[in-house]
């Protein structure tokens, strides 16, 4: 086999991107929220102060009002 191709080859290889954790359906939110069958929707709903899991997911940027201004007791939701 002809080196040149085999480096190339090599080199496609490494370079195709392996799936996120977003595309495997995990979520970024803690691992006792997700047992708990967070959608994508909820987490949307959460980050807006809004849903079942508002001020629940386990991520401050999430659910404090100092980073998210939308989060229960935040400025933009009184």
């Amino acid at each position: 086999m002809n080196p040149t191709l085999l480096i190339w080859l090599i080199a496609l290889f490494r370079s195709q991107k392996k799936p996120s954790s977003k595309s495997r359906g995990e979520s970024k939110c803690s691992p006792s929220v997700t047992n708990k069958a967070m959608t994508r929707r909820d987490e949307t709903d959460a980050q807006f102060g809004r849903g079942k899991f508002a001020g629940k997911t386990g991520s401050p940027f999430i659910d404090k009002p100092f980073f998210n201004p939308w989060a229960p007791g935040g400025d933009f939701n009184k």
